[in-house]
């Protein structure tokens, strides 16, 4: 008799995948925060991190240069 086990089909975003490869539990304490100053100095506007970096990643796909 055989069992198939299947994991759970998990969307993560780009960002949670991120957070997800930190081994370090005091680097994935601090890179939210260093994210947020970059994209402040950035002038990335947005209401939650992940939007945030969503823009990012928009402009910088759309204008390279920029980048």
């Amino acid at each position: 008799m055989e069992i198939e086990l299947k994991k759970p089909k998990q969307t993560l975003n780009p960002y949670n995948r991120f957070l997800y490869a930190l081994k370090a539990p005091e680097s994935k304490r601090q890179y939210p925060r260093r994210l947020w100053v970059f994209l402040n100095f950035m002038n990335i506007r947005g209401s939650t991190l992940e939007e945030r970096l969503y823009n990012f990643h928009n402009v910088s796909k759309s204008d390279t240069d920029w980048l």
